[in-house]
């Protein structure tokens, strides 16, 4: 029962990265640039309010 999980999650972690591996090369470099600037001024906002 125990190698059935294990698997189970090497599979899921497999599908997993070949999913990411997809979205990172279809999604254009300049919507990831966006999103890092974006994730970078949530960032911010956050560590300034955290008073």
């Amino acid at each position: 029962m125990r190698e059935k999980r294990l698997v189970f999650k090497l599979t899921g972690v497999i599908i997993a990265i070949t999913g990411a591996v997809i979205v990172i090369h279809t999604v254009p470099v300049l919507v990831w640039y966006l999103v890092l600037i974006a994730l970078v001024l949530v960032f911010v906002y956050l560590m300034l309010n955290s008073n």
